[in-house]
């Protein structure tokens, strides 16, 4: 019995419905319907998943400064000292990926500041490629706190108008890699979604040690959501005495709901007193920053 016979016949014992198309002689295999029928059918294909390797980032092409212009945190501060601790509470997280982004409930709070701060703090090891990349694109701040204007940037790469290595910067003082933005961009949510900057975030995952990701805040625009899936985890940067606390409690679950962890959150223009007697040199600041471990709460302790 044919193909076709076979079709028919099952056709009128109700135990098929009407298909057929062509097949190679590879793509089939016979099977017993009954003693007297035997179909030939199509042997089901499963395609592997298979690895996608990114092409190495050319370091020898990428733009090399002696060093950056930025307001440094004193090294014997309070605040040099919180931020020791974020780079030590950040490594025991351990990311499922190198990476995580700062992200806040507004503007204003401090998230950009945060980021090049701590990026500083972990680019002191000098065995390891430590990365900051602007993906605040409506409101960049990465190249202003740097006082460096880039010619070309991430979202040039997403049109395929450049190169990547042409829109790193490296600092060789500050051993310390950014991506500046030259410029805001009013269709940031359409870049972020692209497939290119997909593969550009994954490429940046395979050629350095760990990335921080400076994004905007959560509460006026989708873009963290998109970011968050593309990296490790999420850090929510809140302003003492502004930030409202269901603001807050907004924000982290609207990062849950994208199943984005939220490892945990920054108090900025935090003032406490340190007594003379507690340290040998004092300095004084009117804002410091304070890290506290947040992790598998309902609602925000505040």
């Amino acid at each position: 019995m044919n193909l076709d016979d076979a079709f028919r016949k099952l056709m009128k014992k109700g135990n098929l419905s009407a298909s057929k198309q062509e097949v190679t002689e590879n793509d089939k295999t016979t099977v017993a319907v009954d003693e007297n029928t035997k179909v030939t059918t199509l042997e089901p294909t499963i395609e592997e998943e298979k690895e996608i390797k990114f092409p190495p980032i050319d370091f020898s092409q990428i733009v090399v400064e002696d060093k950056f212009t930025f307001n440094h945190v004193e090294e014997r501060s309070q605040i040099a000292e919180e931020y020791r601790i974020l780079r030590t509470r950040l490594q025991i997280i351990n990311p499922s990926k190198n990476s995580v982004m700062f992200t806040s409930c507004r503007h204003g709070e401090g998230k950009s500041s945060t980021s090049m701060n701590l990026s500083l703090f972990l680019a002191k090891k000098k065995d390891q490629k430590i990365l900051l990349v602007d993906l605040d694109l409506r409101r960049s701040r990465v190249g202003k706190l740097f006082n460096y204007k880039p010619k070309v940037d991430i979202v040039d790469v997403v049109r395929e108008r450049a190169e990547l290595e042409k829109t790193i910067v490296y600092s060789k003082k500050e051993n310390l890699y950014i991506m500046p933005v030259r410029r805001d961009y009013s269709n940031a949510t359409e870049v972020l979604e692209s497939n290119n900057m997909k593969d550009i975030i994954n490429r940046l995952h395979e050629n350095f040690d760990f990335i921080i990701i400076d994004t905007c805040p959560c509460l006026s625009t989708a873009d963290p959501t998109i970011v968050g899936k593309l990296i490790g985890g999420a850090i929510m940067v809140v302003r003492t005495r502004q930030t409202q606390r269901e603001s807050l409690e907004h924000a982290i679950l609207a990062l849950r709901e994208h199943n984005i962890p939220t490892l945990g959150l920054v108090l900025t223009f935090m003032k406490y007193f340190i007594p003379k007697y507690f340290y040998r040199y004092q300095y004084y600041h009117d804002t410091y920053y304070y890290y506290h471990y947040y992790a598998g709460k309902d609602s925000v302790d505040g």
